[in-house]
């Protein structure tokens, strides 16, 4: 005979609790997921994650295994100051001036803006520009990029019910 854990009176087992947790977790994802604005949003974020990462790891190869620089300390620590500064210097303030822009143009011209700069960037490794040049523009694509980010999650409350949220 198998011991069992008491209950409240008219409780589900633990197993069946949990089975019907994740049920209605992947109910209210699938309810979130019906809904255009919010898979428009959440795509949106998915890209921009994508070739955020695509930016940052060229960086790193650039930077890591160029044979002119051969990881050159101070070139290490440039890029890491390029990836890292706009999350300290940039990110508590893109919340307050988002507050009093429009956050459709925000995600609009900043990711223009950003697909801009990438090409320049791009222009920079093409022509082997290094030096401050290289990383000022690199720097301009990631703090850009904060303002991006910080708009899109300030838009998930306007697609998704607050009750929605898990």
């Amino acid at each position: 005979m198998r011991a069992t854990v008491p209950t409240a009176a008219g409780a589900p087992p633990q197993g069946r609790r949990r089975r019907f947790r994740q049920w209605q977790h992947s109910h209210a994802l699938r309810e979130v997921l019906r809904r255009p604005d919010f898979r428009r949003l959440y795509g949106t974020r998915l890209t921009s994650q994508c070739a955020d990462g695509v930016f940052q790891a060229s960086l790193a190869g650039v930077v890591l295994f160029s044979p002119e620089s051969a990881g050159d300390p101070a070139e290490i620590a440039s890029a890491f100051a390029v990836l890292l500064l706009p999350y300290s210097l940039i990110g508590p303030f893109a919340g307050v001036l988002l507050d009093r822009w429009l956050r459709q143009r925000v995600l609009l011209w900043s990711n223009l803006l950003r697909c801009l700069l990438v090409g320049v960037v791009a222009l920079e490794i093409a022509t082997r520009v290094e030096g401050v040049p290289f990383y000022a523009t690199a720097l301009l694509v990631t703090s850009v990029n904060r303002f991006f980010l910080a708009a899109q999650s300030a838009a998930q409350p306007h697609v998704v019910e607050p009750e929605r949220v898990f």
